[in-house]
């Protein structure tokens, strides 16, 4: 009695795990297969990959690529159905018997920086039951982005406006002056790490301005101001 138990679990679980199978097999699968990586400009060729199960095969299939944003020009080998918004379409079907494992090749003109790549398979099995499936995201990053000239470069944003390799270099300089009798000093107001500065810097004072020199040692704006007076008579009579 046992083991006729143990025999009929085990037929259940084969059962079980032939039904499971059948269930979740994926009659379509689609792969990216991308460069390792691309330069501005350039002309990129890149694969999708259709793996098709001989055994559960669905009746008809549509393929949708969408291009990174800015990318143009798409181009492929089977030739795709629609183009729009960077999105192409093909549509494969048992009725003109194309249906089966296939590659298509895709040509586009590639733009600077980041590029996402997404992409849906859409099919139908021969009970027209619809299946949408998503082809799986992938990002490319190109080498490194040229620089294209946006200004003069004459203001003090932190930014290569003319593409010479330093940012504000073109930033116009104003003399400017600080400062009283020896502490008096110039400078220039300028663009310093993408910040408006004054580098007129006041120098020291040298003194408290008490001896008669005609130099305003302790920098009041005027000289000589705290020299002591010292009483004094002079002449005779009158003229005392």
């Amino acid at each position: 009695m046992k083991m006729r138990y143990v025999r009929v679990l085990y037929s259940a679980i084969i059962m079980l795990f032939l039904f499971a199978g059948t269930v979740l097999a994926q009659p379509v699968t689609v792969i990216r297969d991308l460069p390792d990586s691309y330069e501005y400009g350039e002309r990129v060729e890149y694969t999708l990959t259709i793996n098709v199960d001989e055994n559960s095969p669905p009746v008809a299939l549509i393929i949708i690529e969408t291009l990174p944003a800015g990318w143009s020009n798409p181009s492929s080998t089977p030739e795709f159905k629609k183009e729009e918004n960077g999105e192409m379409r093909w549509l494969f079907s048992d009725f003109d018997n194309n249906l089966k494992d296939t590659t298509i090749t895709i040509w586009a003109d590639a733009t600077c920086g980041a590029a996402a790549f997404s992409g849906k398979v859409n099919y139908d099995d021969i009970d027209e039951n619809v299946t949408e499936d998503s082809v799986v995201g992938d990002t490319l990053t190109s080498g490194e982005c040229p620089c294209v000239p946006t200004g003069a470069d004459n203001n003090c944003n932190g930014v290569d406006e003319d593409c010479d390799g330093t940012a504000d270099d073109d930033y116009p300089a104003t003399p400017t002056t600080c400062g009283k009798g020896v502490c008096a000093s110039a400078g220039q107001i300028t663009c310093l790490n993408a910040k408006i500065v004054d580098t007129c810097e006041q120098g020291q004072v040298t003194g408290n301005d008490a001896d008669c020199n005609g130099i305003d040692e302790n920098c009041s704006g005027a000289a000589d101001e705290n020299y002591h007076a010292t009483p004094t008579t002079c002449g005779k009579g009158v003229c005392a």
